[in-house]
């Protein structure tokens, strides 16, 4: 189904100006409208994600909760600082999603969908993202190479629950909340924002928000790929509860790794890396064979009312610009 802001004037021309084609200044100052108040959310979700955090540390350090790093350089943190710190985000995008939702015209009830969602369907959604996600961290791996060989790292800190209580305040913050909200906000508000102009332009544009939003080039490209699942098969579904599925799915497999590791850097991490690529390419190969991949068309149409309204957008351009700064500065010289 094509969405757009010019179907009243298809198939009509005016000399060699073709309307069917290109927008004309009314549509394209209503397109660039969708465009700019997806980026305002994006940054306003910053925003409010920085004042959340601020505030908890604020109100933590009060309260005499600090934090600390082991000689490994592990941020050891208490259930309380990792709840708070980790909920910031979770704050943040309940806040965005209530101030943009209703210009949106946005329901949180309309997102939970059930009429095309199969137990099938949300289990191979899960693998292939689990696959995806796996194949991501290999190639990570190989970037962390090429990015130490020219003398930089990644810097950010490996937390470390010393307890199992602090653990499970991890597990909730990661494995349950933010999947949840995550996708209410990214496949909810701002995929389905960008819909109305083009599904297909929507996938791909917020899942790339989705990435530059994590503040690294390693969860970038992670969130990129495995955003491309996820907002596939909520498109496909018309709901968001396959993204919120395999999100869980994949934020929780990594505590398979702690489980029968320990540590991330030795083989039982590899072999269990191998097997989930192995499962995820099963599982995509069983989709291709019984239901087939079919994107939103994408036409000449929705070409010229996309990338090149998009770049007339001021927000998006503070967006990005911020984004990106935001990736490259995580890296520091190696010592």
């Amino acid at each position: 189904m094509m969405n757009d802001y010019n179907s009243y004037n298809r198939g009509v021309t005016y000399g060699s100006y073709d309307r069917t084609l290109y927008p004309l200044p009314a549509e394209k100052k209503s397109i660039r409208k969708t465009f700019s108040n997806t980026a305002w959310a994006l940054i306003v979700s910053e925003v409010f994600t920085y004042i959340f955090y601020t505030a908890f540390m604020i109100f933590l350090s009060a309260a005499g909760f600090q934090t600390y790093y082991d000689g490994d350089g592990n941020l050891i943190q208490s259930a309380p600082v990792i709840f708070l710190s980790c909920t910031s985000v979770t704050f943040g995008l309940i806040c965005t999603s209530l101030i943009f939702g209703s210009g949106f015209h946005f329901k949180v009830s309309d997102l939970f969908g059930t009429e095309k969602v199969t137990a099938k369907k949300l289990m191979l959604t899960a693998l292939v993202s689990l696959g995806a996600a796996n194949a991501v961290y290999v190639i990570n791996v190989f970037i962390s190479m090429a990015v130490y060989s020219l003398g930089f790292e990644l810097d950010y800190a490996i937390t470390d629950p010393v307890t199992k209580i602090d653990r499970a305040a991890e597990i909730i913050t990661t494995v349950v909340l933010a999947p949840v909200f995550e996708e209410i906000f990214y496949r909810g508000v701002i995929m389905r924002s960008l819909s109305r102009v083009s599904k297909y332009f929507a996938i791909f544009v917020s899942s790339a928000a989705f990435g530059l939003a994590h503040g690294n080039i390693y969860q970038f490209i992670l969130g990129f790929t495995v955003g491309i699942v996820f907002a596939y098969a909520d498109m496909k579904m018309d709901s968001i509860l396959p993204s919120v599925i395999a999100h869980v799915a994949v934020n929780a497999h990594s505590y398979i790794y702690y489980a029968f590791s320990g540590k991330y850097e030795d083989f039982a991490y590899f072999i269990c890396v191998g097997i989930f690529i192995i499962i995820g390419t099963a599982a995509l190969l069983y989709v291709l064979k019984h239901y087939g991949i079919d994107f939103p068309e994408y036409t000449e149409h929705h070409k010229k009312r996309c990338m090149p309204v998009l770049l007339c957008s001021v927000p998006a351009w503070l967006f990005f610009i911020y984004a990106v700064y935001s990736m490259f500065s995580s890296f520091t010289a190696v010592d």
